[in-house]
């Protein structure tokens, strides 16, 4: 009669945890089909910040803006006739080569990072070109 009760308290027991587990799964299931559900209606565009090109109308002005904001002395920058690019020289430093269609930011950003670890590394470069993916050093 004892061994019965207990047998039966352990199949209770047992039961209890499938249907508690069940439940669970259950609950996870309801709960992944809701977030897919509402994902797609989510909108990240409108905290996105947005990056202009530099344009050639107030392109000058803001490269310059955001160099001197670097703390980089720049002598020149003007437009290239023949090519329509952005030519810069650094005070006591290299030529400098901006793109017309990246940020006046993300150069500047650039140009203060690649100025910075020469420095570090002591070398002198003689010419930088932005206007590429991958930045081009020449010394």
């Amino acid at each position: 009669m004892r061994r019965k009760r207990q047998n039966y308290k352990k199949k209770l027991i047992l039961a209890l945890l499938l249907v508690f587990f069940l439940a669970i799964i259950f609950l996870l299931y309801q709960a992944s089909k809701t977030i897919i559900s509402i994902l797609p209606t989510i909108n990240l565009s409108k905290n996105e910040k947005i990056i202009s090109p530099i344009d050639n109308d107030h392109g000058i002005d803001s490269l310059k803006q955001r160099i001197q904001d670097k703390n980089l002395k720049i002598s020149t920058l003007k437009i290239s006739t023949e090519s329509g690019i952005l030519v810069g020289e650094i005070k006591n430093g290299p030529t400098v080569y901006f793109s017309t269609s990246k940020s006046a930011e993300s150069q500047a950003s650039s140009l203060q990072l690649i100025l910075s670890r020469l420095t570090i590394d002591n070398n002198k470069p003689t010419f930088i070109d932005l206007r590429f993916a991958k930045p081009i050093v020449k010394f």
